[in-house]
């Protein structure tokens, strides 16, 4: 999936600067932060390698018959603030990689963490980038 790929590329190259902005917007410590930061990069991987296996049909049994997974639509999240990069990426990645459309709501105590969400959602989404 190319677009986790470069999700990960943005998320690593800006970490040191995406790990600040949760500090400065929420206190949280540098040594938590960077590790969140990289944790999304983590699911990232794991969705950029594995997503379409996770998504194939599965054959039932004995049966002309399958299970398909198919996109849902629009994904609304509401998220709280306490894990600003992490608990957006975690749904957002497989959501997206699965073919639906997200809309989020993020907690206003870290709207710069949610300016900067887009800023590395955007560039990876585009196709043929």
């Amino acid at each position: 999936m190319r677009s986790a790929r470069r999700a990960r590329g943005i998320l690593r190259g800006e970490a040191r600067g995406l790990a600040a902005l949760v500090t400065r917007e929420m206190d949280k410590p540098i040594a938590q932060a960077e590790p969140e930061i990289e944790r999304c990069a983590g699911a990232a991987d794991l969705y950029a390698e594995h997503a379409e296996a996770h998504l194939a049909a599965e054959p039932i049994g004995g049966l002309d018959a399958w299970v398909a997974y198919e996109p849902l639509g629009v994904v609304y999240a509401v998220t709280p603030w306490n894990f600003p990069f992490w608990q957006v990426l975690r749904f957002v990645i497989p959501a997206l990689a699965a073919g639906n459309t997200v809309l989020l709501k993020h907690s206003p105590n870290v709207t710069g963490c949610a300016l900067e969400l887009e800023a590395v959602l955007r560039p990876a989404s585009r196709p043929g980038r």
